[in-house]
């Protein structure tokens, strides 16, 4: 199968190495914009493209210069996004509000202890502000820091088993309007969705298991414009062509779990060292992704071109100078075909000569059908069951409901 994303370079940095990347709406175009953070100096950039090259303007320094995460997200309301940056030195978090051409950073929180969280950004709460989610290894703690408008309150909504070793990444994984989380523990590979319950975030069975365990980078993003954020999970070198430096996407399901498709959707070269970030940088539905390497400093996008087909044809078969229509399955599928037939078998009823078909339109077509967690996927084979490797039972319950 082709790459799904069309990869374009679009410049470089200078110094090569040492960048860390977050995307967002920064200058209120149509399109993703870039911010740009460096340690050698403090600096932090913004970068923005319309179709040709980055061009990157400096909009503030942080101090001190090294040592900083930086998140992007509406945090003040308005109609930009905002960074919020944390320094493990003294748990100091800021909020560099955008002023349209530079941001201005106030402090709205302190964590303790002081170093140790890893952060992620999203409007847990509903209200239409960016909140933060923050997770420490030393308990498990997983915490919401409710966005107040001038600061963030933090309160416990979960706490993982087996305390450390976790990552997360966040999005409406259920279809729910919430934002839930994604848990990955990187020691047996199992993936984990915490559902958004309003106060608290509720685990259930794994949803996944990533063979191998280790060695993945998880980003969420709206892949497949299915209604759902799609799970993507970028694999750096294993020493085998088949897997190195592969990027595949697994769709969030009605039941709560990830169908992985067998095929990658992407592949990079060199394999390793990637930052990968989605964003919508060609104005459409799909997210796209920011792609940066550290030995050149280059800058790419990868063009999210659709997500594979799958579906179904009707008819099965041609006359010649006849069509053959292919439908395209959502988590609606199997609705959204029957209502197409019945429509069409409507449309025939007045062709005499064609009302045979009207019988086999109003029934099943003759394609074979397997359910996966709650999506139907219409194809003509039936596949392995759990592709990509993954398992889905027997798994050792390592997150615990608050």
């Amino acid at each position: 199968m082709a790459d799904i994303f069309e990869w374009k370079q679009k410049g470089s940095v200078l110094p090569a190495a040492g960048w860390s990347f977050v995307t967002g709406n920064f200058t209120g175009n149509a399109i993703a914009d870039v911010a740009a953070y460096h340690p050698s100096d403090g600096s932090l950039w913004v970068g923005s493209t319309t179709g040709g090259d980055f061009l990157f303007t400096q909009w503030a320094t942080v101090d001190p210069k090294t040592g900083w995460t930086i998140l992007s997200g509406n945090f003040v309301g308005d109609a930009y996004d905002d960074l919020v940056a944390y320094h493990p030195s003294d748990g100091s978090i800021w909020v560099g509000t955008n002023m349209g051409s530079s941001f201005v950073f106030s402090q709205w929180a302190t964590v303790i202890p002081a170093s140790g969280w890893s952060f992620q950004a999203g409007d847990f709460t509903g209200d239409g502000r960016t909140d933060l989610m923050a997770y420490h290894p030393s308990d498990g703690s997983v915490w919401v820091g409710v966005n107040t408008g001038s600061s963030f309150v933090f309160i416990q909504w979960a706490t993982v088993d087996s305390a450390s070793g976790w990552t997360f990444q966040v999005g409406d994984f259920t279809r729910n309007g919430r934002v839930d989380i994604v848990a990955h523990y990187a020691r047996d590979g199992s993936v984990w969705v915490g559902r958004n319950t309003g106060s608290s975030f509720a685990f259930g069975a794994a949803a996944y298991t990533t063979p191998p365990a280790e060695g993945w980078t998880l980003i969420a993003g709206n892949f497949s414009e299915d209604g759902a954020t799609d799970l993507g999970a970028y694999l750096g070198d294993t020493g085998s062509p088949d897997t190195s430096g592969t990027f595949r996407v697994g769709r969030s399901t009605l039941a709560g779990d990830f169908f992985f498709a067998s095929e990658a959707w992407a592949k990079v070269s060199p394999p390793s060292g990637w930052t990968l970030v989605p964003g919508n940088f060609t104005a459409d539905n799909r997210n796209d992704l920011f792609a940066y390497h550290p030995s050149d400093g280059s800058i790419w996008i990868g063009e999210n071109r659709g997500t594979p087909a799958e579906g179904y044809a009707w008819p099965l078969s041609a006359a010649p100078g006849e069509v053959i229509q292919f439908y395209h399955c959502t988590t609606a599928c199997h609705v959204d075909a029957l209502a197409r037939r019945r429509r069409l078998a409507a449309e025939l009823l007045a062709d005499d000569s064609r009302k045979l078909a009207i019988g086999y339109l109003l029934g099943t077509p003759p394609v074979r059908h397997h359910q996966r967690g709650g999506l139907r996927h219409i194809r003509g084979q039936a596949e392995d069951p759990q592709p990509f490797g993954g398992r889905r039972t027997g798994q050792r319950q390592h997150l615990a409901r608050v």
